[in-house]
């Protein structure tokens, strides 16, 4: 995605939120976090969404390229609480 080469990479995280979450109807929870290499910019943006359907997580990583933003999204649905612990055999 394009963006202006002076514009700091969190300049888009209220959009960024907007989109990921644009089809939750219910609870949102949302967090950020910022990583710096040499010479690499990068964001980490999570969502949450607690609905009727069950919990999604989205995990958002957009890396600063200069005049564009190169994203990759990771999408978890209907997950399963941790409060029970799986049998093991």
């Amino acid at each position: 995605m394009s963006r202006p080469a002076d514009e700091e990479l969190r300049a888009s995280d209220p959009s960024d939120f907007s989109f990921m979450n644009h089809s939750c109807d219910g609870e949102v929870a949302t967090t950020t976090k910022n990583y710096s290499f040499e010479n690499l910019d990068a964001r980490e943006l999570r969502s949450m969404c607690v609905d009727g359907n069950g919990k999604t997580e989205k995990l958002v990583n957009k890396i600063d390229l200069g005049s564009a933003t190169l994203y990759t999204i990771l999408e978890f649905r209907n997950i399963q609480s941790t409060d029970t612990h799986a049998d093991r055999d």
